[in-house]
């Protein structure tokens, strides 16, 4: 709770100051929020919701180190913006760029700085996904260019967290061509792996001997899926043939193609009872420590 506040003091600080600075240290004069607004939570969305107004977005990116540095300064202060608010700003931004598909492919880069690569400041599959849609749905945008952001968006779209992660598709360790749904009110532990992979291996091992995991399988309270991210050769079914029984063990080369596997392996998903990613990204140690609390 602590942190939260003191972040949340910073990102206030950063909007008031912001909103207070002359075109001599930021790229054009950023909206200066009312006096008369004194709910904080409304100074955030004014500052969001006003931030392009007053910039001729057709001369702009001229100067792409300035429009980086604008990009950043109005994606700062979403985390405490309402929902509502950065979606509307985020929508009316890229439709004023609907003409501009160079503009736009550079704002996808923008978007995946900011929000989706290791060192973003916002991390934020969110708001990632809030900029792909409407920039990949323009007609103008040359697709070939902007193919890496496309599957980044299909990734994203079945592995966001709090929404639901629909079906799987691989292929079992008996050769089985699987379409996997979570079954509701039974919670999900996804196990990306390879068993070629030592720290899978260990990773693995830890699972079998936890107690409270195989009384959680045994009570039809949880269930496993241990997916590697390859193709189902006879030598992969050698290999994943001593995992246990009651895990539902597939391969799929195309599964980077649909989930978010950016943690590498061996990783876990969390996935709730209702069907929706509770957390993903996991370590075995995470996963564990989140096993004894249930």
């Amino acid at each position: 709770m602590k942190e939260r506040i003191i972040l949340f003091v910073v990102g206030l600080l950063s909007v008031l100051s912001l909103s207070a600075q002359g075109t001599a240290s930021v790229p054009f004069a950023y909206p200066s929020v009312p006096d008369s607004i004194t709910d904080v939570q409304a100074r955030y969305d004014y500052f969001v919701s006003h931030f392009w107004d007053r910039v001729d977005l057709k001369r702009s990116f001229s100067s792409k180190e300035k429009m980086a540095m604008a990009f950043a300064d109005y994606v700062s202060p979403m985390r405490f913006a309402s929902a509502d608010t950065v979606y509307a700003s985020i929508n009316r931004f890229v439709d004023r760029l609907a003409k501009q598909p160079r503009d736009l492919l550079y704002i996808a880069e923008l978007a995946e700085t900011n929000f989706y690569c290791d060192t973003a400041h916002v991390p934020s599959d969110e708001l990632y996904v809030a900029f792909l849609r409407p920039i990949l749905s323009n007609k103008k945008l040359d697709k070939s260019l902007a193919a890496r952001h496309a599957m980044h968006l299909g990734q994203l779209e079945h592995s966001i967290v709090g929404k639901p992660l629909g079906s799987l598709r691989f292929t079992s360790r008996d050769g089985q061509v699987i379409r996997f749904v979570p079954r509701k009110g039974q919670a999900l532990i996804i196990y990306f792996n390879d068993p070629d992979c030592d720290d899978c291996h260990l990773a693995r091992i830890r699972l079998q001997a936890n107690v409270r995991l195989q009384e959680l399988i045994e009570s039809g309270q949880l269930a496993v899926v241990a997916l590697t991210p390859d193709e189902p050769t006879d030598t992969w079914k050698a290999r994943v043939a001593s995992y246990p029984e009651q895990w539902l063990v597939g391969a799929d080369p195309d599964l980077d193609m649909y989930l978010d596997l950016r943690a590498g392996i061996p990783s876990f998903y969390l996935i709730g009872e209702d069907g929706n990613v509770a957390a993903k990204h996991l370590t075995a140690d995470t996963l564990l420590n989140i096993l004894s609390r249930i």
